[in-house]
């Protein structure tokens, strides 16, 4: 950032302070045209500090924001493995997370690698051919009109001309700090984990839209469940339309590759 643009933000005083140095020293630089050299490093310390700064308000505005969209799970139950039946429930600030699961979008690709995803793009497996689409979600579990998606997924089916259509949910669960957790729970309070839940494969034909529909509330009823005593968060979506190859490789040559891979 600039003397120039620094200057108009802060303002001669204020700059002079944050700089360590008298106003008539900027003013000296201002009309030199340019800060010494020493003046230099300064600028670009005081700049830095204000882009961190800058950064630090934004996030914690974008965490402000998350956590006054959150809703109390029905039944926040303080449950245990050692105390079956604790008493009570959850307050919100046991329960509910300071902070969303992905704050940086490079955490979601990282993820993506662990887990074995790829990304948007096409699909040219051993078996399959056809193309993958990545959706972002970004809501509570409890908030996701289930029957709306199951639509989206049915109409970017029919569209693709694909025979198969596969889903893939990218998940976070959020530990509470349950005062009844023991053992190794202890280490995971107050921590986001991702999960990850799939539809069977699957080839609608005629029934597309009662088959999809169907094969997508299985798939999400265990989580369904779990955001009732629970904050389940669902990131993104990987929908996948595809052929089947005519010409499949052989069981040896598919076996050797994997073989030499490892």
């Amino acid at each position: 950032m600039s003397l120039a643009a620094l200057l108009r933000i802060l303002g001669i005083r204020q700059l002079a302070r944050r700089l360590g140095v008298k106003p008539a020293t900027v003013e000296r630089w201002i009309r030199a045209g340019a800060p010494s050299k020493r003046g230099q490093q300064r600028l670009a310390e005081v700049a830095k500090r204000r882009e961190a700064g800058l950064r630090g308000q934004e996030t914690k505005r974008k965490r402000i924001e998350f956590r006054e969209r959150l809703i109390m799970p029905e039944h926040p139950t303080a449950a245990s493995s050692v105390t079956p039946f604790a008493p009570g429930y959850l307050t919100p600030e046991q329960m509910l997370p300071a902070k969303p699961p992905i704050e940086i979008a490079e955490r979601i690709e990282s993820i993506r690698k662990r887990r074995g995803f790829e990304g948007s793009g096409p699909v040219n497996t051993d078996r399959h051919i056809g193309v993958a689409h990545w959706w972002p979600i970004n809501q509570l579990l409890v908030e996701v009109d289930v029957d709306d998606f199951a639509e989206r997924v049915i109409r970017t089916w029919q569209d693709s001309g694909h025979t198969w259509v596969h889903v893939v949910c990218m998940m976070f669960r959020y530990i509470p700090h349950n005062p009844f957790y023991m053992g190794e729970m202890i280490r995971k309070k107050g921590r986001w984990f991702d999960f990850w839940i799939q539809s069977p494969l699957m080839s609608p034909g005629i029934s597309a839209i009662n088959n999809i529909a169907i094969a997508i509330n299985v798939m999400l009823a265990k989580s369904m469940r779990a955001a009732e005593t629970r904050i389940i968060w669902w990131e993104a979506a990987k929908v996948s339309t595809f052929d089947s190859k005519r010409d499949l490789p052989s069981y040896a040559k598919t076996a050797g590759r994997q073989l030499r891979a490892t």
